[in-house]
């Protein structure tokens, strides 16, 4: 049987590495594990290297680079030496000597490869093609994505990280695969009996095979308004409210532009309430934000281009609408197995008050204006501490992992 805990910390809470230490690592562990042997006494203790990855191939590109630029900016140079990886948008992995700044590496970095295997004492590889491929070696102890959407938050760059086994910041592979996923992540929530809206979804296959029975089984089950969505992107890139069933195709064509995988939710008159999260098995709530749309809906113009959008932190709704919202949040978190930090999306409904999960980011906008921090600061933690508890979180599930017999 399954037991799913759903006990929570106070925000101001710090978080705690409960696992034991012992004398000796193993033979994955690097200086980032607990479990790593002690320093002699007197011995001045070691720096990690942290590897913080941005950019990458999705459309949340820049929004990629801004998110990393405050978190580069907020990390503990005491404890850590900071080392920036920029991902271009062809994908390449890319290094400038001397340089923090996240929009500059991706412009001008050269070369760079990560060696995804365990025991390799440097596994990042620096190649100056400039200077006729002169290589720098450098180690990274632990990796701190930070990126949005495909290729960075659907498991791919996190499953680079378990086969070099090295700790790294927020959900695996199976949890980032499942939140990324629109169509895995609704059935998983139905399997936790959230209450989610009604929806549709179909592959490309399914649609030039028999474009009229899809269209003609969308009309059936879903009345306009509703949201036509690529299942796999964020930001709400390639999402149409489509208010007549005239403008279905056109919709569906624009999320095919993105994915193979279409999901088709249906609409409501809706407050949208977000919900912050942090930890692996103990959780850390932050008091539920509003955002205020400008537009028609929250789209990627409201979210990064216009400034238009209006927050409210904490969200005034009744206290025990605050405390179910915050409850549905935790479940779903624990639905799609999410680790290390998420932000939730919620709907409240305005005329019946009804509570709908909508869907769960595993690498939420993390800009010193996003709505993650601002809920956590709200709630009494400082931006700087929420990077220190995720990558202290990212230590605590490594350390479980590289105890298991493989």
């Amino acid at each position: 049987m399954a037991v799913t805990s759903k006990k929570t910390k106070k925000p101001t809470a710090a978080a705690k590495n409960k696992t034991k230490k012992t004398d000796h690592g193993h033979d994955s562990c690097g200086p980032a594990c607990s479990c790593s042997a002690p320093p002699k006494k007197g011995a001045l203790k070691e720096k990690i290297n942290l590897g913080v990855f941005f950019g990458g191939r999705s459309s949340e590109h820049e929004v990629s680079l801004v998110s990393a630029k405050s978190i580069i900016d907020s990390i503990d140079t005491k404890k850590y030496n900071i080392i920036p990886i920029g991902i271009t948008k062809h994908g390449n992995f890319v290094y400038l000597k001397g340089s923090t700044d996240p929009a500059e590496i991706v412009k001008k970095g050269v070369h760079a490869v990560f060696i995804a295997q365990p025991g390799v004492s440097h596994n990042l590889w620096i190649i100056d093609e400039n200077k006729e491929g002169e290589i720098e070696a450098l180690s990274i102890d632990i990796a701190f994505p930070v990126l949005h959407g495909p290729f960075g938050e659907d498991g791919k760059i996190q499953a680079l990280f378990e086969m070099a086994e090295i700790p790294y910041v927020g959900s695996d592979v199976l949890g980032s695969a499942c939140a990324m996923d629109k169509v895995a992540m609704k059935n998983l929530f139905m399997a936790y009996e959230l209450p989610i809206v009604n929806f549709a979804h179909f592959t490309v296959h399914d649609y030039k095979t028999d474009k009229k029975a899809i269209l003609d089984s969308i009309k059936k089950a879903l009345a306009p308004p509703y949201f036509v969505k690529p299942a796999n992107l964020g930001s709400s890139v390639g999402i149409t409210k489509v208010s007549k069933n005239s403008a279905l195709e056109a919709a569906i064509e624009t999320a095919l532009s993105y994915d193979y995988k279409v999901i088709v939710e249906q609409g409501h008159e809706v407050r949208e309430i977000e919900v912050a999260i942090m930890g692996n098995f103990e959780l850390m709530v932050a008091e539920p934000g509003e955002v205020m749309p400008d537009a028609d809906f929250y789209d990627y113009n409201d979210k990064y281009k216009s400034g238009k959008a209006k927050f409210s932190i904490p969200a005034k709704l009744p206290k025990k609408t605050l405390e179910e919202v915050k409850e549905l949040a935790i479940d779903a978190y624990r639905a799609v197995d999410a680790k290390g930090f998420s932000r939730v999306d919620m709907f409240v409904d305005k005329k019946t008050g009804e509570i709908f999960v909508n869907e769960i980011n595993t690498i939420p906008g993390f800009t010193s204006i996003s709505m993650f921090p601002k809920m956590f600061e709200a709630s009494g933690v400082s931006y700087k501490k929420i990077v220190g508890h995720l990558l202290d979180y990212a230590v605590e599930l490594f350390d479980y992992k590289c105890r298991l017999k493989v």
